[in-house]
């Protein structure tokens, strides 16, 4: 038999499947819930529960997650430092915020420049640079060094990476190590994202490796990335936001060999996110720029996917209004927590007991998540020190933790220490809602029950009628974000602030409108006229929650839902199924002056090669193409790749004077070669790493 073992560790639930290639069947499934403040736990619960006969033989473990995705729509991670080499401040201003980058006063720019062509024009201060780095380097984890044109000569990201490291042995990535994308911005982004999530991802591995070792199972591990295919250990540890979108990908592929469709609208509803993406022919449109995610815009490759802060898990929250919202943010469901503190529950019979009311939110509680000896308190402010020493005993709802810390309930900060993993919320959830509907049983279903009537309490709702608004609230954002892409991919209008194509006026929508006329075509309670929105494409769900809520949206698109055998491990079923794909682009640009044709550059990642004939830049070209698709699919983990190159031009007519009769003549000017080097592995080929 050739087995893998599939994991897949997301933020609510780790799932692991047993898939033998030979047969092309699951041999077992299982899941645990994860535990984020020690993920060696949750490994180690979900391999256990693996049935110990089928755990001989197996050749290869690979793994998908979401880890990064939600820590990044959490906003969770190390401390990065981006240092912007060739940008200016006022360019950030005007456009960093619209990628997601930080604000000026927290990157570091460094002036030095080279142009199109890779030359230098001016060099940075690296005198002052050194001052810059020993003066914050204890208020830093790790460093993003990006310069403008970067890809085509990476010379200062080098040499400040080479600084960098002769004055501490924090990590440092280089935007041309992530990318060879010219948009620097994008770039940025994904090397800051990458330079946070390093502490998250190693912990992450070595939690795998540690129980693999424990169960003698000496493989290779292999990780799936953005785009669906997968890597190699070493190569993630260095690029985890590879990563990025990783469990959602999985999630497509699993969906798809499991539901044996080849077209449909796949969605992922976890304990954090729901993931979208449409597939056709069994085939994923890929995100040509980078993958987008909660606000960032990446380098990354990914696959089309549309991914919202909105699970199981995510926290419900009431505004002055009485408008319900869920998410983005992830807590602990009170029913979770209160399963493992009975006082919990305790507090909770008191607050309805007494009918306990306040303008703030009362059933809320924190506890702390990292190991009180890895916290920096250097980095704590004052009141997150005293909010620390609170919690050391176990979870404190929020109006003793304020009376403890002396601290106004109105002025209680706890974002700065949520995002950094120091302590973990708790408040009601989706998933306690499930509790007390009876569709879910894992937890304290008393403590579920006691949570929503408190809410419902303090917020003047009937129990029941808060379980049905929130449920309305899940099946309608996830309803919009189906109806958002699915407008988006049939091109017939455009949200003005979603749109980067040259489109006509009259295909112009504000968002605003958009999803005012997308909700009264949700609700269907028009008193003068309904709106229908219908689609015929399945709705393939997967992940636990789905076949609670899926069915009510694809009632409301007027289609059919697919809830298929082991959609709940769909994803660890994608990761098992992986693939290593590797795609690289090598390209020829003519270089003219005043119409003349002067040289051709071949633009290889962090170089270019100049020619003065075609015919050498074209061998060059395709030298270098087989060359890098080779060693990067040896670096994720192929042994004697099979390649495959093609080649495509792109010309442009351009008119042109003819000095001999003053007359316009049309030339067929070379723009650029693209040189693409593919190729393919799937796990069974793999097998003798």
């Amino acid at each position: 038999m050739n087995k893998v073992i599939g994991i897949d560790t997301g933020g609510t639930f780790t799932d692991a499947v047993i898939y033998d290639y030979d047969s092309m069947k699951i041999l077992a499934s299982c899941k645990t819930p994860t535990t984020v403040e020690n993920l060696r736990i949750c490994i180690n619960n979900v391999l256990d529960k693996l049935p110990e006969e089928h755990m001989s033989n197996i050749s290869t473990v690979s793994l998908s997650t979401t880890l990064v995705t939600n820590a990044c729509v959490e906003g969770k991670g190390a401390r990065g430092k981006l240092i912007l080499i060739g940008s200016k401040p006022e360019e950030i201003s005007k456009y960093g915020h619209d990628y997601g980058l930080p604000s000026i006063d927290d990157i570091l720019f460094v002036d030095g420049e080279v142009d199109t062509q890779g030359n230098i024009i001016s060099t940075p201060d690296w005198n002052k640079f050194k001052e810059d780095i020993v003066k914050e380097q204890n208020l830093v984890d790790g460093y993003a060094v990006v310069q403008v044109f970067g890809v085509i000569n990476p010379v200062f990201e080098l040499e400040a990476k080479k600084v960098i490291k002769e004055i501490n042995n924090k990590p440092v990535i280089c935007g041309h190590e992530l990318s060879s994308k010219l948009n620097y911005m994008r770039r940025a982004v994904s090397s800051l994202l990458n330079c946070r999530i390093v502490p998250i991802f190693n912990n992450f591995l070595d939690a795998i490796k540690d129980n693999l070792m424990k169960r003698n199972i000496n493989v290779h591990i292999v990780i799936v990335r953005g785009d669906g295919s997968i890597m190699t250990e070493e190569y993630a540890r260095e690029k985890p936001v590879d990563t990025l979108l990783s469990g959602p990908a999985a999630s497509v592929s699993g969906a798809l060999k499991l539901s044996n469709l080849n077209d449909g609208i796949v969605l992922d509803m976890g304990g954090t996110t729901s993931d979208l993406a449409i597939v056709e022919n069994s085939q994923v449109i890929m995100e040509e720029t980078g993958a987008n995610i909660n606000g960032y815009k990446t380098s990354t490759p990914s696959i089309d996917m549309s991914t919202i802060g909105l699970g199981g898990d995510s926290e419900i929250i009431i505004d002055k209004n009485e408008n319900i919202f869920v998410g983005p943010r992830r807590v602990q469901p009170i029913c979770s927590l209160a399963s493992k503190y009975p006082q919990i529950k305790t507090y909770l019979e008191k607050l309805v007991k007494n009918k306990t009311t306040h303008t703030r939110p009362l059933g809320v509680f924190c506890y702390l998540i990292k190991d009180k000896n890895e916290i920096p308190y250097e980095c704590l402010t004052h009141n997150e020190k005293n909010i620390v020493k609170a919690l050391s005993d176990g979870p404190v709802d929020v109006s003793t933790l304020c009376e403890s810390c002396d601290i106004s309930i109105y002025n209680l900060r706890l974002d700065g220490l949520i995002n950094n993993s120091i302590i973990m919320k708790s408040s009601l959830t989706p998933t306690d809602i499930m509790h007390v509907n009876g569709e879910f049983d894992q937890w304290d279903v008393e403590a579920a029950t006691l949570a929503v009537k408190q809410f419902a309490l303090q917020y003047g709702f009937e129990v029941n009628q808060l379980c049905e608004k929130v449920y309305d609230t899940v099946c309608e954002n996830i309803y919009l974000m189906i109806a958002d892409k699915l407008i988006d991919y049939e091109n017939i209008v455009h949200s003005t602030n979603r749109t980067n194509k040259k489109v006509k006026n009259e295909e112009l929508i504000s968002y605003a409108t958009q999803q005012k006329l997308l909700r009264h075509a949700f609700t269907g309670q028009g008193k003068y006229c309904n709106i229908d929105f219908k689609t015929n494409l399945p709705l393939i769900g997967i992940g636990a929650p789905s076949k609670i809520f899926l069915p009510r949206v694809a009632e409301r698109l007027g289609t059919k839902c697919i809830i298929p055998k082991y959609a709940q491990v769909a994803n660890a079923m994608g990761a098992a199924a992986g693939e290593i794909s590797v795609s690289v682009d090598i390209i020829i640009n003519p270089v003219y002056e005043n119409n003349m044709l002067l040289y051709y550059n071949v633009i290889v990642p962090g170089n270019i090669l100049r020619y003065d004939e075609y015919e050498d830049a074209e061998k060059a070209a395709m030298k270098k193409t087989y060359e890098y698709t080779e060693k990067t699919a040896i670096e994720r983990g192929t042994i004697n790749p099979v390649i495959e190159v093609t080649k495509h031009e792109k010309r442009a007519t351009i008119s042109t004077d003819n000095i001999e009769s003053s007359i316009p003549v049309k030339e067929n000017f070379l723009i650029s070669v693209i040189f693409t080097g593919k190729t393919k592995c799937n796990l069974s080929n793999i097998r003798a790493l």
